[in-house]
């Protein structure tokens, strides 16, 4: 009995050493839990600011090609306004110098012909080159404006490609920003993978020892269950044999006494009496030496 008791006081105190690491264990799962929903939640973070950079550098790719296309155009106006500005006036070179040189050829025939009363002819040709040198003027007005409407064009064009590049820049930096939240948020994911690593993480290692601990106390509660069953059907056997003993030995006894006092003290009893009258009664009469033979009883554990 002393050692039931002392196994049951090991078993106690080895209960609550188990529940409280039992408790520790649940808390440390508990925390687990709590990082297994970060770890989810910055996963989703991080898929939206992906979809998010690739949205950018898509549009950003749209606008670096539509900023060498705007780019390309503005050369291409640069070069053909030169071109023509050259062309005007080379054009307008020629053009004034020969109608200056037919307008003098012209006035020198006149000086040379004012004598001669029929000058009508001369007259017409001069008229006919003044309407040429008008005509010219006039196209070098034109080319002139056309010059100027191309110039606010081109300034457009510079307008345009300084919005695009603003634009361009903005996207950089939004791209710049959004690649420093990425950063953070990759730490944090590695220091919570570092958290729940148990080769990284010495507490989540401790975690996992005591689970094990916890594992192997239970086995030992199962054992120590069983040999306390064990022992207590060992008890109880033992209780049954003696009980089984002692009533047997109360029946051999029983019976020797009946046996007495069917001999020869039947005469000194009384129909109707008491078992202790009967002993009491053969313990009063003439004794006789009595054997008899009990089987051994034999105990089975």
């Amino acid at each position: 009995m002393k050692l039931l008791e002392e196994n049951n006081m090991t078993y106690m105190q080895n209960t609550v050493s188990l529940e409280e690491e039992l408790r520790k264990a649940n808390a440390a799962r508990a925390q687990l839990e709590t990082y297994k929903r970060q770890v989810q939640e910055l996963h989703r973070k991080l898929s939206e600011e992906t979809r998010r950079a690739d949205n950018l550098a898509y549009e950003m790719k749209k606008l670096e090609e539509k900023h060498d296309t705007v780019i390309k155009e503005k050369e291409r106006v640069i070069v053909e306004r030169d071109s023509l500005k050259e062309l005007n006036e080379e054009l307008s070179r020629e053009r004034v110098s020969e109608l200056q040189q037919q307008v003098e050829d012209l006035q020198k025939a006149l000086q040379s012909q004012a004598a001669k009363p029929d000058d009508s002819n001369l007259k017409r040709k001069l008229d006919a080159h003044m309407v040429q040198l008008n005509e010219a003027q006039d196209e070098i007005m034109k080319k002139k404006e056309l010059l100027e409407d191309l110039q606010p064009d081109n300034t457009q064009n510079s307008m345009k490609v300084d919005e695009l590049m603003a634009a361009l820049k903005k996207k950089d930096d939004d791209m710049r920003a959004m690649e420093e939240r990425y950063k953070m948020y990759l730490e944090k994911a590695r220091n919570v993978i570092r958290a729940l690593d148990p080769k990284l993480n010495p507490a989540t290692a401790e975690i996992q020892a005591l689970k094990n601990q916890l594992a192997d106390r239970d086995k030992q509660i199962l054992s120590l269950e069983r040999q306390c069953e064990q022992a207590k059907l060992k008890e109880y056997e033992e209780k049954l044999i003696v009980t089984a003993w002692y009533n047997k030995s109360l029946n051999f006894q029983k019976l020797a006494i009946e046996s007495r006092l069917g001999g020869r003290a039947a005469p000194f009893l009384a129909p109707g009496q008491s078992f202790l009258a009967q002993q009491r009664q053969v313990s009063n009469a003439p004794r006789r030496t009595l054997s008899v033979n009990v089987p051994a009883a034999t105990t089975s554990k």
